[in-house]
């Protein structure tokens, strides 16, 4: 043993390659150890209790899949709730759908296309829109995807996916600040991106960078306002949803388990992937970022490709059929 320590402090490479090691088991031993206790071990926060029984969230994108489990899970905990998207008659529909659920929920819808109203008076309208109401979380899941070569997104298209997915985000968030900060209770903050702002993508490259975006946002809030405000982001893998036509499988969930888990760590943690395995792969791409770039190309194109064969697919039958 004593000549093994010796062969250390004599040689700075191998010392170094030891320390090196054991931190990094160390650090591997840590991340293990918080996913059992997040997973397994740890007892959700009280919310209602926590942020104001009977106050308000406000949930952008709240007619899409994700948005509707937030509203949905939110409403089952007793909050009432603001519903922010861009067709009236579905938000109409969704908002009815919570009340037969929910009866004794209140709900507020209001249109907005994010896209499209996006100047400082806009935001400044949306907030008139809601005064005298006591918001306790805002949800900014609103958000525009798109898996194509750089060169093939419009202008327009990459104006939108930025005013959504960033700009909307922010200005909320400055709409509403000072009033979440003079509130007795604490309050939340929930920006929704995706394990794509993890590393650069190819194929979403504009997406990637929005998503890379709000997470820098999300810790920034945190690191100002951690002592009245809880700051998550919710960065999620890849979902089955109705529109995704996904296969199951272990790496892949939905977003009720996404939804569930995200509001399980909201108050403990800054950044939360919603599932066990979603978690393992940001881990991995976090180390190996810059490797995984190819990786995230090899499957965008797949997916890509698979959504190319079905659309032609069906456009196939409907011409055989007609």
């Amino acid at each position: 043993m004593l000549d093994f320590i010796w062969g250390l402090i004599y040689n700075p490479f191998w010392l170094f390659a030891y320390i090196f090691g054991i931190l990094s088991v160390g650090q591997i031993a840590f991340e293990v150890a918080k996913m059992i206790n997040r997973e397994f071990l740890r007892t959700p926060l009280n919310l209602p209790e926590r942020y104001g029984k009977g106050s308000w969230a406000l949930i952008t994108g709240s007619t899409s899949e994700m948005g509707f489990e937030f509203c949905r899970q939110l409403a089952k905990q007793g909050f009432n709730i603001v519903f922010i998207s861009t067709r009236l008659e579905v938000l109409q529909d969704s908002a009815h759908k919570l009340e037969i659920e929910y009866p004794q929920v209140k709900t507020k819808i209001i249109e907005h296309d994010f896209a499209k109203k996006n100047t400082v008076d806009d935001y400044k309208q949306l907030k008139k829109d809601l005064n005298g109401i006591d918001i306790s979380i805002i949800v900014n899941n609103a958000e525009i995807v798109t898996s194509k070569y750089f060169k093939d997104i419009t202008p327009q298209e990459s104006l939108d996916m930025v005013n959504v997915n960033c700009t909307s985000c922010t200005m909320l968030v400055h709409q509403f600040i000072n009033d979440l900060l003079k509130r007795e209770k604490r309050s939340a903050i929930i920006n929704v991106g995706s394990l794509a702002g993890y590393a650069p993508t190819g194929f979403q490259g504009c997406y990637s960078g929005t998503q890379r975006m709000l997470k820098f946002f999300t810790y920034g809030l945190h690191d100002n306002y951690n002592n009245k405000i809880d700051v998550l982001g919710l960065n999620p893998g890849t979902l089955k949803t109705k529109e995704s036509q996904e296969t199951s499988c272990y790496c892949i969930t939905t977003p009720d388990v996404t939804v569930r888990n995200g509001l399980r760590d909201l108050g403990y943690e800054i950044e939360t992937t919603g599932f066990y395995a979603h978690t393992i792969k940001g881990g991995l791409i976090s180390i190996f970022s810059r490797y995984a770039t190819p990786i995230f190309d090899a499957v965008s194109k797949n997916c890509m490709e698979k959504k190319a064969l079905e659309q032609f697919r069906k456009d196939h039958l409907a011409k055989k059929q007609s």
